[in-house]
């Protein structure tokens, strides 16, 4: 709350799809143990901002009336992001290996932070 009255919850999700990018990023690039550690330094930037931001989101973009609805679809949109996300990630493990796996994971959250500024 007291974060959502200092910056509008659309340029909260923009900050968190950028820390997404950056972190999947510090993963491609890590040659060491401590770049992963420094990757998920920037959770709480990123799925931790996410997460009450998407709520706030929804709160300030829908009337009373429809918030519930609005709160269970996107509770059901990164149900089923996830769940797409961890079969396909699984199989394109399993076929490519981890850096492939990493450079697609890359490129959808480039993708999503993109949608986010649009």
């Amino acid at each position: 709350a007291w974060l959502v009255r200092r910056l509008r919850c659309d340029r909260l999700l923009k900050t968190a799809g950028v820390f997404f990018t950056l972190k999947i990023l510090l993963y491609v690039l890590a040659t060491s143990t401590t770049l992963l550690y420094v990757g998920q330094l920037l959770q709480p930037l990123s799925y931790a901002l996410f997460i009450p931001a998407s709520v706030y989101y929804v709160n300030h973009l829908l009337p009373a009336k429809n918030r519930n609805k609005g709160h269970a679809f996107t509770t059901v949109s990164n149900t089923l992001g996830g769940m797409a996300g961890t079969l396909l990630g699984g199989r394109l493990l399993d076929i490519a290996g981890v850096l492939p796996l990493l450079v697609v994971s890359l490129l959808i959250s480039l993708a999503g932070t993109v949608i986010f500024f649009f």
